[in-house]
């Protein structure tokens, strides 16, 4: 199966930032979500703020919670060949 990755970098920080992803989403015309975070992100509650708001956005999205500590890179790309290759708990949208 081949894919195509791209990442832009496009950052947003601080107290609700996580607000203005709906308008993103719908900026660049993405067709498809994927979060990726850590059990610290999860049980610090912030996961579940940012998939509130990419859901107001309407797409369909994927879920990496299985983030370890690892190199960074390798993080990324074996997130992106398996949520390529593997639905992990795709949105009702």
């Amino acid at each position: 199966m081949s894919f195509h990755f791209f990442v832009k970098s496009n950052l947003e920080f601080g107290a609700g930032s996580a607000s203005v992803l709906p308008e993103l989403i719908r900026k660049h015309d993405l067709k498809k979500v994927m979060v990726i975070y850590d059990g610290g992100v999860k049980a610090a509650g912030i996961a579940e703020k940012v998939l509130a708001e990419v859901k107001k956005a309407e797409v369909p999205y994927v879920i990496f919670d299985e983030v370890r500590k690892r190199r960074r890179w390798t993080v990324l790309w074996q997130s992106a060949a398996e949520a390529a290759s593997i639905p992990r708990r795709p949105s009702t949208f």
